[in-house]
């Protein structure tokens, strides 16, 4: 829960950015574990589906957090470290990304 108070709004500080979800990644499984220790005496059919539905949760989190959260503090870490001309290329994949959510109308050409 801490580690969400520190998440900032937006990734314009890249450590912090990194740091949280670095974190968030590392925490993800003992959240899950705890989760599943609690059904653990449970036998239900909604106890099952509960083991199921966690453990395809901590499959597509973990890929999903990896992916888009971690490539956004490493996109946002380069661009400040970059050149005028990479900064301008890297913002316009940053504003593609974030303020149309990569839709087709957003993408070059």
């Amino acid at each position: 829960m801490v580690v969400a108070l520190l998440h900032p709004d937006e990734p314009q500080d890249a450590d912090r950015w990194l740091f949280v979800h670095y974190t968030q990644l590392t925490l993800t499984p003992f959240l899950a574990s705890a989760v599943w220790k609690l059904l653990d005496d449970i036998r239900s059919t909604v106890a099952t589906l509960s083991r199921v539905a966690l453990a395809i949760w901590m499959v597509f989190f973990g890929a999903y957090d990896a992916t888009a959260s971690v490539a956004t503090g490493l996109l946002a870490r380069t661009r400040t470290a970059s050149r005028a001309q990479s900064r301008r290329l890297l913002t316009r994949a940053w504003t593609g990304c974030f303020t149309t959510a990569c839709s087709p109308e957003a993408q070059p050409g």
